[in-house]
């Protein structure tokens, strides 16, 4: 009985995690709504210094949380991410 007990809560951690992940990634959005946006705005105006001001403007834990790849979901396009590293 205990084995099956564990088993429950080891595929229950692991089905809520994606769910776990996705609300601390609309946090770390919604926390950094305005530099994300202002961002989006450097990008349509080309100018890179204020697009990587603004990231850096974003604590660590949410740039990594937020800086994730475009196919899982990421605030940030493709082209925008290339861009930036530029």
């Amino acid at each position: 009985m205990e084995n099956e007990a564990e088993l429950f809560a080891s595929t229950m951690a692991e089905e809520l995690l994606p769910l776990a992940f996705f609300v601390e990634y609309l946090d770390a959005t919604r926390r950094n709504w305005d530099e994300i946006t202002a961002f989006k705005q450097a990008y349509q105006d080309d100018d890179v210094e204020l697009a990587k001001i603004l990231l850096n403007d974003i604590e660590d834990e949410d740039r990594r949380t937020l800086w994730r790849a475009t196919t899982k979901g990421s605030v940030f396009t493709t082209d925008e991410r290339s861009w930036v590293k530029r």
